[in-house]
């Protein structure tokens, strides 16, 4: 979460800069989620001064995302997800399946950017089952569809994409583990959010994806792109 310099005049009344044994009031994030002077779950700026010193160093051009690029998926949660304030569910819902968020990063993609990251879906033919007018397949022991399509096949809602998440800032995640890419798509969900709802329930699609342009999240399709999708992600685009 980026935070204004100037904000620290008027430090945001659910953070609390003191040990999570002090903080008097019950609803501050350090009196909830702290356990002890060193683990008090947040830090907030005590001053602008101390504000513009830890902003400068913490979004200066020589840090970079400590991130592995190794055994990973790259997850972007979606524009319209973020503004929902979806998106610490989503994470949690990463961790809560034993999985390794090992690195974050918040962006706002631009033109360019975008039609690189989505090149591979860009295209005319129809690949996917359509969210309206078609009933979904009943559940049944077949295979649940993955959260894309295969490279063999192109998106078409690609315009509608780029304008998606070109409409504000996305946050993307490296999700580390055994298996991660398999493990991820299936978290996500069909493709389609009304086909999530009947396969897949409890899927990142089925709860917060609208239809197949607001769909919550986007993942690595395959183990080989993991690690470069991470490194485009998190390092080449422009934050």
């Amino acid at each position: 979460m980026r935070v204004a310099a100037s904000s620290a005049r008027a430090p945001p009344r659910l953070l609390t800069p003191v040990p999570s044994r002090c903080a008097s009031a019950w609803w501050s994030r350090s009196a909830r989620f702290g356990t002890d002077e060193i683990r008090n779950a947040v830090h907030v700026s005590a001053t602008s001064a101390s504000a513009a010193r830890e902003a400068d160093f913490l979004t200066s051009v020589e840090r970079t995302v400590p991130a592995e690029h190794r055994h990973c998926s790259a997850v972007v949660i979606r524009p319209h997800a973020v503004r929902e304030r979806a998106a610490g569910k989503v994470v949690q819902r990463f961790l809560d399946d034993g999985l390794e968020v090992s690195a974050v990063r918040s962006v706002a993609m631009e033109g360019r950017d975008i039609e690189s990251y989505l090149e591979a879906y860009r295209g005319e033919a129809e690949h996917l089952p359509s969210c309206s007018g078609e009933r979904p397949p009943a559940a049944s022991t077949a295979p649940v569809p993955l959260a894309t399509p295969d490279r063999a096949g192109v998106i078409p809602e690609h315009g509608r994409w780029m304008t998606e998440l070109s409409s504000g800032t996305s946050i993307v995640l490296e999700i580390r583990g055994d298996d991660a890419v398999r493990r991820v798509r299936e978290i996500c969900g069909p493709y389609c959010p009304e086909i999530a709802r009947h396969l897949r329930p409890s899927s990142l699609r089925a709860v917060f994806g609208k239809d197949r342009v607001c769909n919550a999240v986007m993942c690595t399709d395959v183990p080989a792109d993991g690690p470069l999708e991470s490194k485009y992600l998190l390092r080449v685009v422009d934050a």
